[in-house]
């Protein structure tokens, strides 16, 4: 009988034993997976980050293509207008010559009472800095100076813009492009880049 007890307690025992190293063992299994998910969540994580971060690229990219393709039209619509201009019957060609801020510039302007329009082009001007833009400007021997367009250049320092017409009944002097402050100003302040008279 105590032999059989033993027996019996022997193999409480070494059912214990081997429980005890089946528990141990799923619960290093169950570390590891633990471990393997977190790594997996971790590794979607930074790919998510990634992706989002290439996303963030890709719309900034879109938008700057947006922007140009939508510049590209306008110069498009402008040169048209300017050819449409210059061959009107009515056309005055005026051309703005360098002044010393910048000695590379060129422009000239098409005045077409007949199609009720002007085009200014220019070439070779510097991108304005930051809170500063181009103005064309009407002088007249009546009013003086009078505002028609602001405007801004491309990378290359060229720009085409409709503008407005000189003052009605007003004898043309001189047309010069200034630099002015963003929002515009109503009388010349700034450099005058470009100058020509009719």
């Amino acid at each position: 009988m105590h032999n059989r007890r033993e027996g019996v307690s022997g193999l409480w025992r070494l059912t214990a034993v081997v429980a005890s190293a089946a528990a141990l063992t799923l619960a290093l299994i169950c570390r590891d997976y633990a471990t393997q998910i977190m790594e997996l969540r971790n590794e979607d994580a930074a790919r998510i980050a990634e992706l989002d971060r290439q996303n963030g690229i890709l719309a900034s990219e879109l938008v700057d293509r947006d922007r140009d393709l939508a510049g590209l039209q306008n110069q498009v619509s402008a040169n048209g207008q300017l050819t449409e201009a210059i061959l009107a019957p009515d056309a005055r060609l005026i051309r703005l010559a360098p002044r010393q801020p910048a000695p590379n510039s060129a422009g000239i302007i098409a005045v077409t009472p007949l199609h009720n329009h002007a085009i200014l082009q220019v070439a070779g001007l510097p991108t304005p800095p930051s809170g500063k833009e181009y103005e064309l400007w009407w002088i007249g021997s009546k009013s003086g100076p009078v505002k028609a367009v602001l405007f801004v250049t491309d990378t290359r320092g060229e720009a085409t813009f409709a503008s407005t017409l000189p003052p009605v009944g007003e004898r043309l002097l001189v047309s010069a492009v200034t630099l002015e402050p963003a929002s515009g100003v109503d009388k010349p302040t700034g450099a005058m880049y470009l100058k020509g008279a009719p």
